[in-house]
């Protein structure tokens, strides 16, 4: 039972969705994490409002939910429709 096609497109999808949505969102969030961190415990003044608008101000969290709902749709559609 488990090594019907649509059980192992759905594993290989959800492997897929989880690389990708990490490869992505490690490039933009460590690095901000980081300098929010670095700045305060430095001793330093904390990011102003602009700066962490500016920061964030980036369509990469738009496209990690569509790699995730994107993902999420088509194993939900290889769960129901059982391709086989």
């Amino acid at each position: 039972m488990l090594t019907k096609t649509w059980v192992l497109a759905t594993g290989a999808v959800l492997i897929a969705v989880l690389v990708a949505m990490f490869a992505l969102a490690a490039g933009f969030y460590y690095p901000l994490r980081r300098r929010l961190g670095d700045e305060a415990t430095a001793g330093g003044a904390p990011l102003s409002g602009d700066a962490l608008a500016a920061a964030l101000d980036n369509r990469r969290p738009d496209l990690l939910a569509a790699i995730g709902f994107g993902g999420l749709i088509v194993m939900v559609a290889l769960m129901v429709f059982k391709p086989t």
